[in-house]
């Protein structure tokens, strides 16, 4: 997918996303790879990511350091059940490594199983009304290191 291919994808997506939903022109079109918005927290974001075949929405914490990183995924996993009972799409959990100092929670939603890029669209939007429903009370609870 070219750069401009992208722009436009993310271009259509906050179109469609903001128009019942303000929390969505905190988006930015561009002609990277992936588009984000911070939750308040220094270094966790929620972003929308996309590939050739699929997409995702994901909670990324990164840019803090590899002990922070993994101190706040920790404290997100302890409540791996009432999250994933709440996010009716199948998640996986990723844990910072030496190699990569950034933690995910992420859905990936395949573009074969949507009829239509529009209906890929709903799905990635509500796909993030959850991750927001959900996360973001338990990210407000975080407990940074002492």
């Amino acid at each position: 997918m070219s750069s401009d291919e992208r722009y436009q994808f993310w271009t259509e997506l906050i179109e469609k996303a903001s128009s019942s939903d303000s929390y969505y022109h905190g988006f930015n079109p561009r002609r990277a790879g992936a588009i984000q918005q911070r939750t308040g927290i220094p270094g966790i974001s929620l972003c929308f990511r996309l590939r050739s075949r699929y997409t995702q929405v994901t909670l990324t914490i990164e840019n803090i350091g590899f002990e922070r990183s993994v101190h706040f995924f920790e404290q997100l996993y302890q409540h791996r059940q009432q999250i994933e009972e709440g996010i009716s799409v199948p998640i996986e959990w990723q844990p910072a490594n030496e190699k990569t100092k950034s933690s995910r929670i992420l859905a990936t939603l395949q573009f074969d199983n949507s009829p239509s890029i529009e209906e890929h669209y709903e799905l990635m939007i509500a796909t993030m009304d959850e991750f927001r429903e959900i996360l973001l009370p338990y990210i407000n609870q975080l407990q940074d290191l002492k």
